[in-house]
């Protein structure tokens, strides 16, 4: 067939074009002062993810390594923009409002986490578009991801050689094997790929794969059905991701209870992180987040039923299930004690209704909690290291010493942070943190101390790193409006 320059010309000119039309029409704004569709990060994101792009060389989501746009591209950004409409639905909300920006904030990170899902079965479409029925063989036709999975999960892009094989079972620790199941841990990436095999999970996937990502969080725990080696799972418990083949979450204590024999294998793994009260330590839950990065130590998990602000998220997202259900939010602000009293009482029942959602294992709320009481302890933790370096300085080295601690029945019960040896004897001091106080009228008012309440303590010592440290005699100690309260003459001259 004859093809003149001409048509070269015009061929070359389309596919540099086809870049830029897409690029201007998603990623600039059509008016000034409007958001532009999507950003550009975003746009290469869904260019690179189409197996047909070309491209100069692996590595970031840059302009300047795509050479032409695939032929699935625009297919992408469609189901991309699709999720707008999704989050109409999902939100409940007028477009644009903070509900409706988190929802489809959401939406996307799990699109773009799920893309190389994607990318994988649209590189089988395009390998075995011969062997799908006529119908469906223009990309335009299929609807969603979704159905393009379930028209290309029966295709196989490769299959593991023995010697590959047998390379991986040096990667993967075999940490259960019983009569109908194994429980295999992946050491490395190709293992992940090996071993989650014919299953839909990012640590397995061949063009993106998150391994390193979820490995460095915690062990990534497969089990394999002796009986029928497609039966798999996956399960990493730091993410609260408890996944089947086709990545989807399970009901881990329906999954558990059906599969008496892996529920003793992780009944007895995770008995390990229980002790009892030993010496000065109160009983709880240690060395569950720390194992092999950290020493040793009592989980902040024993921290979420007395931290303040963990019982606001609580509260805060209890509200949002109930605001969807058409119930009365819960509030105890303007309310005498009793009304409080049976406020907190229909709080509980909620949470008794609702545990299966607050609390279950893919529940935001439980991380949300667990993250902020470990970041308030690390602030902790923080601020009485730093404070206990000042007062040294104060009282001489060696005479303070900071004997509190996660699990310290001194710390836990009695509220002693640091011992101060002082002329008069050895003194208990709790620390806390402030931003700035206030002196009127012969009082001094703390503020922003986080949770008030009174404390047994000889001394309270407030701690701010440009300020320094104020301590303060406790014997007279008042809380008035949510706020500490001294007597001048209580704080010692630092």
């Amino acid at each position: 067939m004859k093809l003149d320059f001409t048509d070269i010309l015009t061929s070359i000119i389309l596919e540099q074009s086809r870049e830029e039309v897409l690029l201007n029409k998603f990623t600039k704004p059509k008016k000034k002062g409007k958001k532009p569709l999507m950003s550009q990060e975003e746009f290469y994101m869904l260019v690179k993810a189409d197996p047909t792009t070309r491209v100069d060389a692996e590595g970031e989501d840059d302009k300047s390594e795509v050479k032409k746009v695939g032929a699935y591209t625009q297919w992408l950004i469609k189901q991309y923009m699709l999720l707008q409409q999704k989050a109409d639905k999902e939100s409940n909300a007028p477009y644009g409002t903070p509900q409706w920006n988190a929802t489809l904030d959401k939406l996307q990170d799990t699109f773009q986490e799920d893309l190389y899902k994607v990318t994988e079965d649209l590189q089988k479409f395009h390998r075995f578009k011969g062997k799908i029925s006529k119908d469906k063989r223009d990309i335009n036709r299929i609807s969603s991801p979704d159905e393009l999975y379930e028209l290309t999960k029966d295709f196989s892009l490769e299959e593991a050689t023995t010697t590959k094989a047998e390379r991986v079972l040096q990667d993967a620790e075999l940490v259960y094997d019983g009569p109908g199941w194994e429980v295999l841990i992946p050491q490395s990436k190709e293992a992940s790929c090996h071993y989650g095999s014919g299953t839909r999970w990012c640590t397995a996937g061949s063009t993106s794969n998150y391994y390193d990502h979820y490995s460095k969080q915690g062990p990534l725990y497969i089990m394999l059905n002796k009986k029928d080696p497609t039966d798999k799972y996956q399960f990493h418990f730091e993410s609260n991701q408890y996944m089947d083949k086709e990545d989807r979450q399970v009901n881990l204590p329906t999954f558990l209870n059906e599969r008496p024999e892996l529920k003793e294998f992780f009944k007895e793994m995770f008995k390990n992180f229980w002790r009892e009260k030993q010496g000065d330590q109160l009983s709880g839950i240690y060395d569950f987040e720390y194992e092999g990065t950290v020493e040793p130590g009592r989980s902040v998990l024993n921290k979420i039923n007395t931290n303040a602000t963990t019982f606001c998220l609580l509260k805060n997202d209890m509200n949002k299930v109930l605001k969807y259900y058409g119930h009365e939010p819960i509030s105890f602000k303007g309310k005498s004690e009793s009304q409080q009293i049976k406020e907190v009482y229909r709080f509980i029942g909620y949470i008794k209704s609702f545990k299966s959602r607050l609390f279950g294992h893919a529940s935001k709320t439980l991380t949300n909690m667990y993250k902020t009481v470990n970041r308030r302890h690390k602030q902790g933790d923080r601020t009485e290291q730093n404070s206990v370096k000042l007062l040294n300085k104060i009282f001489g080295d060696g005479n303070v010493k900071q004997v509190g601690g996660m699990g310290s029945v001194v710390d836990a019960l009695g509220g002693v942070d640091a011992v101060i040896r002082t002329p008069e004897g050895d003194k208990t001091a709790q620390i806390k943190p402030f931003r700035y106080y206030k002196e009127d009228d012969g009082k001094i008012t703390m503020f922003d101390t986080g949770v008030i309440k009174p404390y047994k303590t000889d001394w309270l010592v407030f701690h701010n790193n440009k300020k320094g440290v104020m301590v303060f005699d406790n014997s007279n100690t008042e809380i008035i409006g949510g706020r500490y309260v001294f007597n001048k003459e209580d704080l010692y001259n630092t």
